[in-house]
């Protein structure tokens, strides 16, 4: 998917990042395992839950429906990044190019 542009007049503007994407790094990643050690043996092997993704990202379980539904912006593809200890372009390839291009760099 990448990056697409929100029509929604209500959102903020610029590139928006697709948050399948974060759930696809996570997954191989040891902040699932933590919270899987953690008693949640029902979690499903194909999908991260919210809580698990929230916990990983210093975020709320809102906002992370949110990155679900409309995708992340750049400031919290960076964010989100960050906290699981990853740069943004390891995660969207296209991050690079979407921020020269939303900034006019």
């Amino acid at each position: 998917m990448g990056v697409a542009r929100k029509s929604n007049p209500g959102t903020k503007p610029g590139p928006r990042f697709d948050y399948s994407r974060l759930e696809v790094m996570l997954l191989g990643s040891d902040h699932l395992t933590r919270q899987r050690s953690g008693g949640n043996s029902r979690m499903k092997d194909t999908q991260v839950m919210p809580a698990v993704v929230a916990a990983a990202c210093n975020t709320h379980q809102s906002q992370v429906h949110r990155w679900k539904k409309e995708g992340l912006t750049f400031y919290a593809a960076d964010k989100a990044a960050i906290a699981i200890g990853k740069h943004p372009s390891v995660i969207w390839p296209e991050w690079e190019s979407a921020g020269i291009d939303f900034y006019g760099n």
